[in-house]
């Protein structure tokens, strides 16, 4: 059997000269955990210790600091570092602070948060901290969370429910991750992923909360503009100020389709005009141009599927 304690990266800042700890410190961050921009506003009382091993698909992490410092995750942090993973961080001692998908949290010891390498964060410890990360692989973590970007920031509490029984588990893994076994690597790591998943299932839905109120804004503008034939989800993103991916995000988590969503609308609309005797005197075709529709035998095929009726049956039945 290895040696556990052989399998422990450890740095610090003890062994270089306190003109080097700022460098030495980042680069051991960027090596073990994640690549990030380190404020440290004392450099002269500043010290800190990294531990780090490898579990099977796991790496966990384990730092303390003597003084606060701030941890950033920069867009040239990600664009320099290839690596796509998600982490689960948390701290024993002490609140902590993050920002990131524009969403602040407040976090309490032990509390848990989800963070992803390709978001930008922004992480305040405070002095004589103790933080814990456990990062694993983008593919392993979506075997337990279908969509894992969803819960990114999203603070899971120590107190409640899945969370408290996941956050217990975790500090028992990092109080113990030095000496545990290879054999019991697997079984671990199964352990974490089904936690995981039932923990964020069970969290405060802010995310999807966020998402709907996108699609809130996501729905106005169709409703406004669904009429023109061209309408595409670029140009809804355009109205809305966001990035097509952006917007694609946010549908997506409420497994909504911008296409299908602009179908339903146009719809809508079309058979409420075929019902109404206003319309009577409009063609089939005119009213499907009216609804966005540039194409009649196009409009025909959509009224069909979606209706289960041609837009002609439909008049009559009305």
């Amino acid at each position: 059997m290895n040696d556990p304690d052989a399998l422990v990266q450890i740095w610090s800042t003890d062994t270089v000269p306190e003109t080097q700890r700022r460098k030495y410190w980042i680069d051991a961050v960027g090596q073990s955990i994640d690549k990030a921009e380190i404020a440290i506003p004392d450099d002269a009382h500043f010290r800190a210790e990294l531990r780090s091993r490898e579990m099977g698909v796991l790496r966990i992490s384990k730092t303390e600091a003597s003084v606060g410092v701030t941890v950033r995750r920069t867009a040239a942090n990600i664009a320099t570092d290839g690596r796509e993973r998600y982490f689960l961080v948390g701290s024993y001692r002490a609140m902590w602070s993050l920002g990131t998908r524009g969403r602040a949290e407040r976090l309490q010891p032990e509390d848990l948060v989800l963070l992803s390498s390709r978001r930008e964060y922004t992480l305040r410890l405070p002095d004589a901290s103790e933080i814990f990360t456990i990062s694993f692989p983008s593919s392993w973590i979506s075997v337990w969370i279908a969509n894992p970007e969803d819960h990114v920031g999203v603070r899971l509490d120590a107190s409640m429910g899945w969370s408290r029984v996941l956050c217990a588990f975790v500090r028992q893994l990092c109080s113990e991750f030095a000496n545990a076994a290879a054999d019991r690597q697997g079984t671990l790591a199964d352990q974490l992923g089904a936690l995981i998943g039932l923990a964020v299932e069970d969290a405060p839905d802010t995310t999807r909360s966020a998402a709907r109120s996108v699609y809130e804004r996501v729905r106005k503008v169709l409703l406004d503009r669904h009429v023109e034939s061209s309408l595409t989800a670029a140009d809804v993103a355009a109205d809305l100020g966001i990035s097509v991916r952006t917007l694609y995000r946010h549908t997506s988590g409420l497994r909504i389709s911008i296409p299908r969503a602009i179908a339903e609308i146009r719809l809508e609309t079309a058979k409420r005009m075929l019902a109404s005797r206003v319309f009577r005197a409009l063609s089939v075709a005119e009213i499907g141009r009216r609804c966005g529709y540039s194409d009649a035998s196009h409009f025909v095929r959509q009224f069909r599927l979606f209706c289960g009726l041609t837009p002609g049956e439909f008049r009559r039945q009305a």
